[in-house]
């Protein structure tokens, strides 16, 4: 995860990287793009927005709203250098599913 600014309004963003051409068979490739389609229709003001993605070299380039790590930290988020916020797309992910499953 990387911090950047959209060229577009100067914006600061969250923007992660992911190589799935190089490392993903086609069946992965396309489950990432369905949690993508997920993450993008997810809309609560405790869930960091999704705002873009767009494919660079052979890299699937994902744009978030920006957020402290102070402020992510108090929810429970770890980070690492190759693959922050991990956890908590998960949770989020596997969050939205169980309320989908409901119908609430």
């Amino acid at each position: 995860m990387f911090r950047a600014r959209r060229n577009s309004d100067g914006m600061v963003v969250a923007l992660k990287q992911i190589r799935i051409f190089d490392i993903m068979d086609e069946n992965s490739r396309e489950k990432c793009l369905k949690e993508i389609k997920l993450v993008q229709s997810l809309d609560h003001p405790n869930i960091i927005k999704y705002l873009d993605s767009f494919i660079e070299n052979n890299q699937l380039h994902l744009v978030f709203e920006y957020a402290e790590v102070r402020a992510l930290s108090l929810l429970g988020c770890t980070f690492h250098a190759h693959n922050a916020l991990t956890p908590c797309l998960r949770l989020c992910l596997r969050v939205v599913r169980v309320v989908r499953r409901r119908g609430t």
